[in-house]
């Protein structure tokens, strides 16, 4: 058994890191297919590499598959890590904004936790904003906690995203 870090870093390290996220993705298309069958609207997320989203092949490629499956697209939503996101250049703009315009919900992750740059938020085109658990489960006892949570359900509001808290696990949190 190999952890899935472990595989995807060797992958990376070894340039075949989007030939392994496409095989994974094919894979998880056929399996996917049967859940839809249940329920048409279910979302279904995953992450994305930021050597992927400097790629400009990525969205029309995600798109094929998915066709190829006879899936519809805006069952999907990639995430990209807010680390991943500090270096982004006009090619990554691109490549998020052409994702957005054929339907995918792309959903900055893990927000808060990286060297937060707010402008990420104007500029870029995510649709989602998903607040890392540090700050969700320590909200009811740290004031910086709660804070940093008001701050970004405000404004991922006044740029009409949704919000994710990851890591809700009581009442309180």
């Amino acid at each position: 058994h190999i952890p899935p870090n472990k595989l995807f870093s060797f992958a990376e390290f070894n340039g075949r890191l989007e030939e392994l996220t496409f095989f994974l993705f094919n894979k998880a298309a056929a399996e996917i297919k049967k859940f839809l069958s249940v329920n048409p609207d279910q979302k279904f997320a995953t992450n994305l590499a930021p050597s992927l989203i400097s790629n400009l092949s990525l969205p029309d490629r995600l798109v094929n598959l998915i066709r190829v499956h006879g899936l519809r697209l805006e069952n999907f939503s990639f995430e990209v890590t807010e680390t991943s996101i500090l270096n982004l250049e006009p090619v990554t703009l691109e490549v998020l904004s052409r994702m957005r315009i054929y339907g995918f919900d792309v959903a900055i992750d893990d927000f808060g936790t990286g060297s937060s740059n707010i402008q990420t938020l104007r500029d870029f085109p995510y649709s989602e904003l998903k607040i890392d658990r540090t700050f969700i489960s320590n909200a009811t006892t740290d004031t910086f906690s709660r804070e940093t949570v008001h701050a970004a359900v405000t404004l991922a509001k006044e740029q009409n995203m949704k919000v994710v808290a990851e890591g809700v696990e009581n009442m309180e949190s």
